[in-house]
């Protein structure tokens, strides 16, 4: 086990963010192989896409934006398109797309050592940077991370509903 120190900003959040993520990969274990093509609560994602875009976009949108942080390199908006004003996910489905459910869980144990190591590399003068054509802080941004998050796994939950004994 890789040992990592944060600073005092972001241990809370470290703390949130890994409990959600065993949660999540424990949760997509145990859902049922007839849950995943099912249509979710996120409109017009099935629960193997919503399970997509927590093992793609979100990661990628934050390795982006810590990269950016960690290597002093300016971040443009173009790079983080709102979900609305693009096709959600496609090339990033297309990635997971033939993979397992357990495979997919496999990506997201990995995404989360990557991101704790982004995290661990933040600073406690890194909480108020902000950058001019961003609405808020990487402190106020890493403070929705794991609402957003969140909401998802919640979504995701809800595939246990349909389920059959």
């Amino acid at each position: 086990m890789t040992e990592r120190t944060f600073a005092g900003w972001v241990a809370p959040v470290v703390e949130t963010f890994q409990r959600q993520r065993a949660e999540l990969v424990a949760l997509v274990r145990s859902l049922p192989a007839a849950a995943w093509d099912r249509p979710s609560p996120n409109e017009a994602w099935t629960y193997r896409e919503l399970l997509g875009h927590l093992a793609t976009r979100d990661p990628r949108d934050w390795r982006l934006i810590l990269t950016a942080v960690v290597t002093k390199t300016p971040l443009k908006p173009a790079d983080l398109p709102a979900e609305e004003e693009t096709p959600i996910n496609d090339g990033l489905l297309a990635e997971v797309a033939a993979l397992s459910v357990d495979e997919v869980a496999r990506r997201i144990e990995s995404d989360t050592a990557e991101k704790l190591d982004l995290l661990s590399k933040l600073g406690e003068d890194d909480q108020h940077l902000k950058q001019a054509d961003f609405p808020m802080s990487l402190g106020e941004a890493l403070q929705l991370m794991p609402q957003h998050e969140r909401s998802h796994i919640d979504q995701l939950a809800t595939a246990r509903e349909g389920a059959t004994p």
